[in-house]
């Protein structure tokens, strides 16, 4: 006789699998917000640059 584990229990996932996967989500949100965070700072720089050039060059 084989014992077969039901289709439920199969597919479950260890609790050291879920805590990697859990982990593992929140780093790829947190670099996610990095790279989002680090994207506008350049975009608020390079529109400040240009502006204080733009307002140099109309003086000169």
């Amino acid at each position: 006789m084989t014992t077969r584990s039901s289709p439920k229990a199969r597919y479950r996932l260890s609790l050291t699998w879920r805590v990697i996967a859990l982990s593992s989500l929140l780093l790829l949100a947190l670099v996610a917000l990095f790279i989002w965070l680090g994207q506008h700072q350049l975009t608020q720089q390079l529109e400040s640059s240009r502006m204080e050039s733009h307002e140099r060059q109309q003086r000169e």
